[in-house]
């Protein structure tokens, strides 16, 4: 569902659908949307470091199964 024009007199966020006063909007990437919409997706997200990464995938990849006995 595309948002509203910006010059319509109210207008709806892309992600939440609220409706937004004129002159409180904010684009991004062709998106209309209310601050705090705007502020998460202007937010970077915390990425994991090199150490992280490994210790969350070490159970599943760098850990060797046991071999079930018959």
């Amino acid at each position: 569902m595309k948002a509203k024009r910006i010059n319509d007199i109210s207008t709806k966020c892309s992600h939440c659908h609220t409706e937004i006063e004129t002159g409180e909007e904010h684009l991004h990437h062709a998106d209309v949307l209310c601050e705090d919409c705007w502020l998460v997706a202007r937010t970077t997200r915390a990425r994991k470091t090199h150490w992280q990464y490994l210790k969350s995938i070490k159970t599943d990849y760098l850990i060797p199964a046991k071999k079930e006995r018959k």
